[in-house]
């Protein structure tokens, strides 16, 4: 079975923006998709190496905003 491919879109050098893609054996999975606050950035949708209408499964850590919202977005 082949490893999954992880994309970091937020949280990459601060806590905070958490958003993290997954595509495994044909399936698309976000973790988490939050608020970003400080110095970090979150890569715009328009970005994002995946539409989110191909984004099978949205997993959340925890449910806050910091892990939340701008998925709402």
């Amino acid at each position: 079975m082949p490893f999954p491919k992880i994309t970091h879109l937020g949280a990459e050098t601060q806590v905070t923006g958490s958003c993290h893609l997954m595509k495994a054996n044909g399936v698309t999975i976000m973790v988490d998709c939050g608020l970003v606050q400080g110095s970090d950035t979150l890569r715009k949708i328009k970005d994002w190496s995946v539409k989110p209408s191909e984004i099978d499964y949205l997993f959340l850590t925890h449910a806050t905003l910091i892990t939340s919202e701008e998925f709402q977005n």
